[in-house]
């Protein structure tokens, strides 16, 4: 059963059997994105207006060109979560060296919820983000230790995604078995990535 329960801008909210669903209202023709509006009026917007915005641009899954601009102006200005956010979109970015910089500097700066960053990485398939990549791969382990399953949900969330980038960027076996040794992970939403990470989700 899906339910709406509100609407904003840019977002229309759903309930549903399965929790909450969202739906960007920028995927409708009659809802167009005007790069300079959004520039001009974004110190006005609410912290969950901006969300909201960057929610619904990455949900279009594409990037236009006119977008290039304001995708450029919020990595700028956005805060941990807006970049994170829109950061699968950056493997459609025209600049694709810019992009992994900007990509690899995050992932050094940030701790934790890296996973759409990693993501992005392994889409641009740019192998020289390998040797920073087995750093973090391998500081995570240090840090967290080797039973995965009692990792937080955020950090065995990041690993596998740091896990699978390495794995089809360099090919090396030992990122697979990694994957393969946190589905036994306690929270189903990790169990779920890391099997969808090994293509059988």
């Amino acid at each position: 059963m899906k339910k709406l329960v509100r609407e904003s801008e840019w977002l229309k909210v759903y309930s549903t059997d399965t929790g909450v669903q969202y739906e960007s209202k920028l995927l409708l023709d009659d809802v167009p994105v005007s790069a300079r509006s959004v520039i001009r009026r974004w110190d006005r917007f609410s912290q969950e207006e901006k969300w909201e915005f960057v929610l619904a641009l990455q949900a279009r899954a594409k990037l236009e060109p006119d977008d290039v601009p304001l995708l450029d102006f919020l990595m700028e200005v956005g805060d941990p979560v807006i970049r994170s956010t829109l950061a699968p979109l950056l493997p459609m970015h025209p600049r694709k060296e810019a992009a992994v910089v900007f990509l690899l500097a995050q992932i050094n700066r940030e701790t934790s919820n890296r996973a759409n960053y990693f993501q992005a990485l392994e889409l641009i398939g740019d192998i020289g983000a390998v040797p920073t990549l087995t750093n973090i791969y391998e500081e995570m382990q240090r840090v967290n230790g080797s039973d995965y399953a009692s990792w937080s949900a955020e950090q065995a969330l990041d690993f596998v995604a740091c896990s699978r980038a390495l794995w089809r960027l360099n090919g090396a076996e030992r990122f697979r078995l990694s994957i393969e040794g946190v589905r036994s992970h306690p929270n189903r939403t990790v169990s779920a990535f890391a099997l969808l990470a090994l293509g059988r989700g």
